[in-house]
């Protein structure tokens, strides 16, 4: 990424080291790692092709867009993409087809499905039920239990092809970014630094969104970034980043 303010590293610790309650208690970013049991039994047993059989005709939401930049909402003054709905298989083969010279490759494909979501009608492909109950819903209480945050809220599941990121934005519930195939970059700022990312103005519809781009900072017309301090977290297979609410992120697949 290529930054103009200073970047430390989230810290990486292993899961089961006793400073990790600390960090979760104190909202701290951190960054599990060596086997994490919240999905260590499920890292290499999904793929392209076991989901899009788990999935089968169901249709799932993908993020489309021309630019690397999945902003989520589109729109004028918005995003440049949108949202389509397509079977898993249909994704699958739309993204490997990426760059082959005609007008539809010529997009960038990212899908978002959720997977479980306490309270509203069961989302899960039956598929997968048995492997999503060996998930580590334990440890996942216990690791709520210590940073004092909401039981869980949503479980998605997010899959790309290596290209594309979601612009600087926070979420206002907690979040662990569990990575299970490939890798991700992620630029992390306290929430301290809001008023330097220059996020839109209250009810705007990205009001979660910076409009400012820390991956291409532009001084002369957003000078607070200067003043932003992040850290950066690289995530392989296994690990798991821990995004306390209202911490600023932008996610890079790579």
């Amino acid at each position: 990424m290529n930054t103009a303010e200073p970047r430390q590293r989230v810290p990486r610790v292993a899961w089961n080291d006793a400073s990790v309650t600390g960090h979760l208690a104190r909202g701290e970013p951190i960054l599990l790692v060596g086997g994490c049991p919240l999905i260590a039994a499920v890292v290499g047993r999904w793929s392209f092709d076991s989901l899009s059989a788990a999935f089968g005709e169901r249709d799932c939401s993908v993020h489309v867009s021309r630019t690397e930049n999945f902003a989520r909402l589109y729109g004028h003054g918005l995003g440049l993409g949108g949202v389509r709905q397509m079977p898993f298989r249909s994704f699958v083969e739309a993204a490997s087809q990426r760059g082959t010279g005609s007008h539809e490759t010529d997009l960038n494909y990212y899908l978002q499905v959720p997977l479980v979501s306490p309270g509203a009608a069961q989302s899960t492909p039956v598929a997968l039920e048995a492997e999503l109950r060996d998930l580590g819903w334990a440890w996942l209480h216990s690791a709520c239990e210590a940073a004092a945050s909401q039981p869980l809220q949503a479980l998605q599941l997010w899959a790309g092809h290596g290209v594309g990121m979601t612009p600087c934005h926070f979420d206002a519930m907690d979040n662990f970014l569990a990575q299970l195939e490939g890798r991700k970059s992620v630029l992390v700022y306290p929430p301290h630094c809001s008023f330097d990312l220059y996020p839109y103005p209250t009810g705007h519809p990205a009001d979660n969104f910076a409009m400012a781009d820390p991956e291409r900072p532009d001084l002369g017309r957003w000078p607070g970034l200067a003043r932003a301090t992040a850290l950066e977290a690289e995530l392989a297979p296994g690990d798991v980043l821990w995004l306390p609410r209202y911490h600023w992120h932008l996610v890079r697949q790579v």
